[in-house]
Order: structure tokens, then sequence, then C-alpha cells
């Protein structure tokens, strides 16, 4: 059975944790970048992910149903704009995400 999230309730928490990402990646762009004025990530809401964009690319997504491969609330590396890449990069929910600047981790 797939468990699914609902999407008016995470939204909260979700942007809790995009304007700390926002605030982390603002401080990162305010030192070593001059040139131009930082674009916060931005946010497309579908029924299965929840995909993260920077200045048109595709910065990651968050999960919204829990199946086989995701926990609801998983923040999932990009294998193109389409879809992410397999494999967690930690939760949302759970505040053990791991991301940079550029987006997600790589799994070690």
């Amino acid at each position: 059975m797939i468990e699914q999230i609902n999407p008016t309730s995470a939204k909260h928490e979700f942007k809790i944790w995009l304007d700390e990402v926002n605030k982390k990646r603002k401080e990162h762009w305010d030192k070593n970048f001059t040139h131009k004025e930082y674009e916060p990530l931005m946010v497309t809401y579908g029924h299965k992910y929840w995909r993260v964009w920077d200045s048109g690319t595709c910065w990651g997504f968050i999960s919204l149903k829990k199946d086989k491969n995701h926990e609801v609330g998983d923040l999932l590396k990009p294998a193109s704009w389409r879809g992410p890449a397999k494999g967690s990069r930690g939760n949302i929910l759970k505040g053990t995400t791991s991301w940079d600047y550029y987006g997600p981790s790589y799994l070690k």
C-alpha cells in the first residue's frame, strides 16, 4: 500500500525548511558572489513530488508518497529535470537532510 502525505498540511513544514535553505544559500551567495542578486529557490507542486528549482535548473525533489524506495518528505537529488535519482538524501520532516548550495548531496 502506498502512503500519501496531505500536501496542504506538509506545506507548512516544507516552507520552514525551504526558508532555512534559502537563508543559508543567500549567506553563501553574498559571501562568494557579487556579480548579480541572489535568486531564491522556487517550487512547482506535483502529485508525487515537489520539484525545487534554482533559476531554471532542477535543484531537487521532495517525495510526497511512501513507496518501496522513498519515505514521505525525502529529499532527492535530480537525475534530470523530470525525475529524481534513486536514494534519499535525508528527510525534511525528520530534519535529516543533506545538501549544499548546489543541491542535495551525493550518496557516500
